[in-house]
């Protein structure tokens, strides 16, 4: 069973922590513009704090199981089971035929960076700018702390809470990004 363990901070500028995880010796992964869609039947997944995402980024989708989340103080930590898809467009029609729907969509810009056992996304949302932070505990206070921040900055919930919190029922970019 893996679990992830993560966090994320709001930030204004990315430009201003991709330079400084850049200084501190991270290496540059990959980047992608990504559209996420939930898939839930009624509220039983989100009621339970659980999700059910397929994720498409240009030509590579993966569907992901998280479960509920664990009590931690400071980190979002859940199971997470994932597995690449080759073909999204039978994924969605499998689910929608066990009576699962698209509950929750939203979109993402991302950049990843490897820092050590770290994994740093920059994240541009509909909501605004933030860093994700995942990896074992001790990493990710180290590379907070590097980049200037500490446990009071650090975020635990999903996008997807954020939004129903402001209102939204999805997060799109006017455009298209």
């Amino acid at each position: 069973m893996e679990f992830e363990r993560e966090t994320k901070i709001k930030v204004e500028d990315l430009r201003e922590q991709e330079e400084k995880l850049i200084k501190l010796g991270a290496t540059f992964k990959d980047r992608c513009f990504e559209n996420n869609y939930l898939f839930d039947r009624g509220k039983e997944l989100f009621e339970r704090g659980e999700a059910l995402r397929l994720r498409i980024c240009s030509r590579r989708a993966t569907l992901t199981y998280k479960g509920r989340p664990k009590n931690h103080p400071r980190y979002k930590v859940r199971e997470e089971i994932q597995t690449e898809v080759k073909n999204p467009g039978a994924v969605v029609e499998i689910l929608k035929r066990l009576g699962f729907s698209v509950s929750f969509y939203y979109e993402k810009e991302r950049k990843n960076y490897r820092l050590g056992d770290v994994l740093v996304s920059l994240d541009r949302t509909p909501l605004g700018n933030f860093l994700e932070i995942e990896g074992p505990p001790e990493g990710i206070d180290r590379v907070a702390r590097s980049l200037g921040f500490s446990p009071q900055d650090y975020i635990k919930k999903t996008y997807v809470e954020m939004a129903l919190e402001a209102g939204l029922k999805e997060l799109r970019f006017p455009c298209g990004g």
